[in-house]
């Protein structure tokens, strides 16, 4: 005669209770993802725990930036803080053959109509031009602006009037050579 027990504790042989569906008590999985991007500030060795409180502090109000922006739209969708790892830009580089003592450059910008004034600040702050062999900054040889187009000019510097010039900045651009307009 076989043996039953309403206690199952401690008996041998099979036991059947059933499916036992859990997967409803686990609650929300925690987010743990990362953002990386450039910023105006912030670590470039390790990611940082970025939340309401410190994102201006951390990473530079930035706000046409993208990678802040998207920054800001996990903060306000309820996420008390994400980890955000910054990058250092690259710099693109162009080659130029020029006649004259300098060339023009600007930013491509998604609206030729309305150009941003803070591409325009960090095209002359940031860019690099070499010319034989010696590294300079744009912003050191500025001349002014025409038509949209920043005149970088070098002429009274002893370098040869034909040559060879490699422009970098870390936003996109386009050169002219020096043109009498």
């Amino acid at each position: 005669m076989p043996h039953e027990t309403e206690i199952l504790f401690n008996e041998p042989g099979i036991q059947y209770q059933g499916v036992n569906d859990a997967s409803g008590g686990t609650g929300a999985y925690p987010i743990q993802g990362l953002i990386v991007g450039q910023f105006k500030r912030g670590r470039l060795d390790k990611p940082m725990t970025i939340h309401r409180d410190n994102i201006k502090a951390m990473l530079g109000y930035d706000p046409k930036n993208p990678c802040y922006t998207a920054v800001q739209d996990v903060l306000g969708s309820g996420v008390p803080n994400v980890q955000v790892l910054r990058i250092g830009g690259g710099s693109m580089c162009q080659q130029l053959q020029t006649r004259q003592h300098g060339f023009y450059i600007r930013p491509i910008t998604p609206d030729d109509f309305a150009p941003d004034q803070h591409l325009y600040d960090q095209l002359e702050e940031q860019g690099e031009f070499t010319i034989e062999g010696d590294k300079l900054r744009i912003a050191d040889y500025y001349s002014g602006r025409s038509s949209g187009w920043i005149y970088v000019n070098y002429e009274n510097n002893g370098y040869v009037d034909r040559t060879t010039i490699t422009v970098c900045a870390p936003i996109p651009f386009m050169l002219l050579p020096d043109a009498n307009w």
